[in-house]
């Protein structure tokens, strides 16, 4: 299938989880969103290494997991930084730079 024919198909998926609110929609539709963000960069730029971008998006997902399941609890960005295996000043910046709110 071309790659715009799977963009096609991953916007159609995507918006399909929005709109019927099923459960765990919000997982499935963040899942769909970085494959269609993945099929971007493929048709974009081939050269570039993705990958860094790949694992900061694991990283800031992890954490953002991790606080709404444990948002009642006294967190820290140690215990965040703990729970996703990376150095609290490194997801410090990565939420600052992509997320434009801090930790």
């Amino acid at each position: 299938m071309p790659v715009y024919g799977i963009l096609n198909t991953c916007f159609r998926e995507l918006i399909g989880e929005l709109e019927g609110r099923e459960l765990l929609y919000t997982e499935i539709a963040q899942s769909i969103f970085r494959t269609l963000i993945m099929y971007v960069f493929r048709l974009v730029d081939t050269t570039h290494d993705i990958a860094p971008y790949i694992e900061m998006n694991r990283i800031i997902d992890s954490a953002t997991a991790f606080i709404e399941r444990n948002f009642r609890k006294n967190l820290t960005l140690d215990s965040v930084a703990e729970a996703c295996f990376t150095n609290k000043y490194y997801l410090s910046h990565l939420f600052s730079q992509v997320r434009k709110m801090t930790v």
